[in-house]
């Protein structure tokens, strides 16, 4: 019985020795917390608590090219896919349609449009695209 004791110690020493050194490296946040006239204020200092920003955000790809144009906006949209040539299938559920775009983000097609009919949706979800296209 002693020794299973002394096993659930040093179990329970080594644990806690873990989540110490884990939170050892961890920043502290230095900003502040008040209440103003009932409102709940935070104050972030102006340096970044991880350090400098570890990435750049850059546009690889406009989808539509033209933002006058309909096959630029997708008021709901619900999945992405892309087949083997490249090409890039935006799921539009506002505007229950498919939009295809090329692998440079230029509109190629429309497929379906809202309706009951062939080629028509009530709603659209995920789309899939197998191997064979």
């Amino acid at each position: 019985m002693k020794k299973l004791a002394t096993i659930f110690v040093i179990v329970v020493c080594f644990g806690a020795g873990l989540l110490l050194a884990a939170q050892a490296g961890k920043p502290v946040w230095k900003g502040t917390v008040a209440t103003e006239d009932g409102v709940k204020v935070v104050k972030n200092p102006s340096e970044p608590l991880y350090g400098e920003f570890a990435f750049d955000l850059k546009e690889e790809i406009r989808l539509g090219g033209d933002p006058e144009k309909e096959a630029s906006y997708f008021p709901k949209s619900a999945s992405l896919t892309v087949d083997a040539a490249g090409n890039l299938y935006v799921t539009d559920r506002g505007n229950r349609r498919v939009q295809m775009f090329d692998k440079d983000g230029a509109f190629v097609r429309t497929i379906g449009r809202q309706g009951q009919g062939p080629g028509e949706y009530m709603s659209a979800g995920n789309v899939h695209i197998e191997a064979d296209g």
